[in-house]
């Protein structure tokens, strides 16, 4: 599965034409015992990381095995029990939980990494030059991890399931920062500090709601990270030689 679709338009009423874009179908999680854990609207590749990231990043339970099947994702292990009003859609990862205040629900505080200005702004410059999805459709959000050793990039029409899918692939969550090309929403950096990733990088704005939840949880947010510019949030001693 490429991400990618070949779609009939016509630019500016001219002839037809053939043109990419992002792939976007819904995906089913359910378990080995046919409840359904989430439906969720979703670019079709790296499932496995999907559904590994979504279980850990939303404190769902412990996977121990996963088939996928199409667009359904079957996975056994053990789940906390999650009612579901609708689809989850690209743009908001908590719009299928039918409780608000597990957007909120954090055990641990994260761990206490610290990174250079010029490192972030220098992962963020890499995650825009290496997005091939959106370079290809322009409707597409990228999620990365940044350590001092690593960088690891996923891309989805969601920008939730962006993260969903960066978590999934890595390990050792803690010792990296989370850099994202979308704004930096609540249920983002909710994933982030469930994880154990203390410091996330945003290249649009954040919520108030967001902004809250950083402080409140020890955590360190970058606003409008580009350009060498950023506006920092919540304890900024895990940057090294940024904004005082």
């Amino acid at each position: 599965m490429s991400g990618v679709r070949k779609v009939p338009i016509n630019r500016n009423l001219s002839v037809a034409e053939m043109d990419d874009m992002a792939d976007e179908v819904l995906i089913r999680i359910i378990t080995t015992d046919n409840k359904l854990l989430a439906n969720m609207l979703a670019t079709p590749m790296d499932l496995e990381d999907l559904v590994r990231g979504h279980v850990l990043s939303e404190g769902l339970g412990v996977i121990e095995s996963v088939k996928i099947k199409g667009h359904e994702i079957v996975i056994e292990g053990e789940f906390r029990e999650r009612k579901l009003l609708s689809t989850s859609s690209p743009s908001c990862g908590a719009c299928s939980s039918e409780d608000a205040s597990q957007i909120f629900a954090v055990d641990e505080n994260p761990r206490h990494i610290a990174f250079t200005w010029d490192k972030i702004h220098a992962g963020m410059e890499r995650m825009r030059s290496e997005q091939v999805l959106f370079n290809k459709t322009g409707g597409t959000h990228a999620a990365a991890l940044l350590s001092e050793q690593d960088f690891v990039l996923k891309e989805d029409v969601g920008r939730h399931n962006a993260v969903d899918k960066v978590v999934g692939a890595t390990d050792n969550h803690s010792n990296y920062a989370l850099l994202l090309s979308s704004r930096g929403g609540v249920e983002l950096i909710a994933k982030a500090c469930r994880v154990g990733i203390g410091l996330v990088a945003c290249q649009g704005a954040a919520s108030s709601a967001a902004a809250d939840f950083v402080r409140s949880s020890g955590m360190t947010l970058i606003a409008f990270c580009r350009d060498g510019e950023g506006v920092v949030i919540g304890d900024n001693s895990r940057i090294i030689g940024g904004n005082d």
